[in-house]
């Protein structure tokens, strides 16, 4: 076995390419994050949290998280053409 061939089997002749961050998922991330820190802050007694408005801002995050990704994606696919 060449050096070269070797080198092609381990990936480094070729170039790497960039992959772009997931909006969707990070945004999903964001508002579990956020909402389990509420009851965190609520189970210490630093915060009152109301299960129906914990709901809602669930429902928002990810719905917005969601638009966000699909407008992004589109704006992608559309730059590629």
């Amino acid at each position: 076995m060449s050096a070269e061939s070797s080198r092609e089997q381990s990936g480094e002749g070729r170039e790497r390419r960039r992959r772009e961050p997931d909006v969707v998922s990070i945004g999903a991330g964001l508002v579990f994050f956020l909402l389990g820190g509420a009851y965190l802050l609520a189970s210490g007694g630093h915060l009152s949290v109301n299960a129906g408005w914990t709901l809602s801002f669930l429902a928002i995050g990810l719905g917005l998280s969601g638009v966000v990704g699909a407008v992004l994606r589109a704006f992608r696919n559309g730059r590629d053409d």
